[in-house]
């Protein structure tokens, strides 16, 4: 027998879609403040993108396509262990 509560996995869908929306608009608040930050600075030419999916691809798809010469990226600070297991974006790239 099953049993499948629908009323719940619409709001679960719901919810997934609301956590969705509020990464998007931080994440383009944080670009933004960034690309302020950078024009602040002097910096003339300022682009930012947001694109969604696995990190490590899509840098290095982005990367490709753009003709980038040179990547730079920052580290979390993730403990030896956390990294061991987590594995590490910066190293993949």
């Amino acid at each position: 027998m099953w049993v499948v509560d629908l009323l719940t996995q619409r709001r679960m869908a719901l919810y997934a879609e609301d956590v969705g929306d509020y990464f998007r608009e931080t994440g383009v608040r944080i670009l933004r403040e960034a690309e302020n930050e950078a024009r602040g600075r002097g910096v003339k030419s300022v682009e930012s993108r947001l694109i969604e999916g696995d990190p490590t691809q899509e840098i290095l798809e982005f990367a490709r396509k753009n003709q980038v010469d040179m990547i730079v990226m920052g580290r979390r600070g993730t403990s030896p262990l956390e990294t061991l297991l987590l594995g590490s974006v910066s190293q993949k790239v």
